[in-house]
């Protein structure tokens, strides 16, 4: 069954088209474009096989909902968000892969984190859902089974990539560890304590949902 590999983007010209040669050798690759203001639109457009260029910076949760909704249209059964800064390694992707015909969610969990404030979100997380790592840019998606939730999903909500913890309890998922490499450039989602906080109120909100007490 052939992956579909989601790369959301914004100014990786260093390192995206050896990301994509490599993606390309397991599965097809559609990049949503945020805006970038380097080269990372015209070599995506030329190795990648989609090619998506948001109108302006929309921001990491934007570009991932659309994509999946694009896959989706095109019939993919299953997509792998897949960091476009050199993070991930395709070896981690396809271990996901090989899990996912029994689920319909399979979580990368990092070794290392970004930000202190994802290993305190991850903490809770898995104290209530049992999620370990929410905030890493690896998952992998069985399409099919979250057919309806993905179309429901909402582009102007910014969830930074935790929409799908507004499904627990209903959807079957699992965590499996990967190796996650060294950054080597600032975070495209923002590094400073505001940007914390944001992911911080986010995560809170979607407790609220559950009732849930922190």
């Amino acid at each position: 069954m052939k992956i579909a590999f989601l790369l959301p983007a914004l100014n990786e010209e260093n390192q995206i088209k050896k990301i994509l040669l490599n993606l390309k050798k397991k599965g097809v690759t559609l990049v949503i474009d945020n805006n970038s203001k380097d080269n990372t639109g015209k070599i995506a457009k030329k190795y990648s096989d989609y090619y998506l260029l948001n109108s302006k910076n929309k921001g990491y949760d934007y570009s991932v909902k659309r994509g999946l909704k694009f896959l989706l249209d095109k019939k993919f059964k299953i997509a792998i968000t897949f960091d476009a800064d050199g993070q991930h390694n395709l070896s981690d992707a396809l271990k996901l892969k090989k899990k996912i015909h029994n689920f319909d969610l399979i979580i990368g969990n990092r070794n290392i984190y970004n930000r202190n404030i994802e290993e305190k979100i991850s903490k809770i997380s898995y104290r209530y859902f049992k999620v370990k790592d929410p905030l890493t840019g690896m998952k992998c998606y069985n399409l099919q089974n979250l057919d309806h939730r993905i179309k429901d999903l909402k582009l102007n909500e910014r969830d930074y990539g935790l929409f799908f913890l507004k499904w627990m309890g209903e959807i079957k998922f699992k965590n499996i560890k990967i190796i996650a490499n060294k950054k080597i450039k600032k975070s495209s989602m923002g590094e400073r304590i505001d940007a914390e906080k944001r992911f911080y109120k986010v995560f809170c909100k979607i407790l609220d949902k559950f009732e849930i007490k922190y």
